[in-house]
C-alpha cells in the first residue's frame, strides 16, 4: 500500500509539473507588441510556439502564424475577389490610401489584429483616404466590399 501511495504521489507530481510547462511554453495566449531598443516583435492570438528565447529582459517565442485567408467571406451571399484596387503605403505612418479602378459603391471597414472593428466607411469615389493616426502602432486589417459587383477583398496593413 506504501509503494502504491509513492507511486501515485510521484505521477501527481510529474504529470501536474509537465502539464504546467505545457501551457506556459507551448501556447501563446494573446496578442501583443513588446519593443526593446530597435528590436520589435509582434505575435497574435493562437500562435503555437515551438521554443522560447530569452536574453536579459527580452523573451521571444518561436513559433507558427496563422493567416487570416484572403478574399473569404462568411456569410449567405457569394462575393468574387475584388480586383483593380491598389492600397499604399504598406506600412504606413499616418494615411492609408486607396485607388479603385472603377466607380462602385464600396463598404470599407478596419479591424485591429484580434478582430475588433476600428471605423467603418463609404465610399463611391475613385480615391479614399484612411487616416491611421489616431491608431498605435500594430497590424491591421482593411476590409473593401464593393457592393454593386458583390466583390470582397482584404488588405494587411502594418502602422509604424
Amino acid at each position: 500500500m506504501k509503494t502504491k501511495l509513492t507511486i501515485l504521489f510521484i505521477s501527481v507530481i510529474f504529470f501536474g509539473y509537465s502539464q504546467t510547462e505545457i501551457l506556459k511554453s507551448s501556447i501563446s495566449c494573446g496578442g501583443v507588441t513588446t519593443a526593446v531598443g530597435n528590436l520589435k516583435l509582434i505575435y497574435s492570438i493562437g500562435e503555437n510556439a515551438i521554443q522560447e528565447r530569452v536574453v536579459g529582459s527580452l523573451q521571444l517565442s518561436e513559433g507558427f502564424l496563422n493567416p487570416i485567408p484572403i478574399g473569404v467571406v462568411l456569410g449567405t451571399d457569394d462575393f468574387l475577389e475584388l480586383e483593380g484596387i491598389r492600397v499604399y503605403p504598406n506600412p504606413t505612418v499616418d494615411y492609408v490610401n486607396l485607388k479603385f479602378d472603377s466607380v462602385s459603391d464600396y463598404e470599407i471597414a478596419l479591424f485591429d489584429i484580434v478582430g475588433k472593428q476600428l471605423a467603418s466607411y463609404k465610399s463611391n469615389n475613385i480615391d479614399f483616404k484612411i487616416d491611421m493616426n489616431p491608431f498605435t502602432s500594430g497590424v491591421y486589417f482593411i476590409n473593401i466590399k464593393d457592393t454593386i459587383n458583390k466583390q470582397f477583398k482584404v488588405f494587411r496593413i502594418l502602422k509604424k
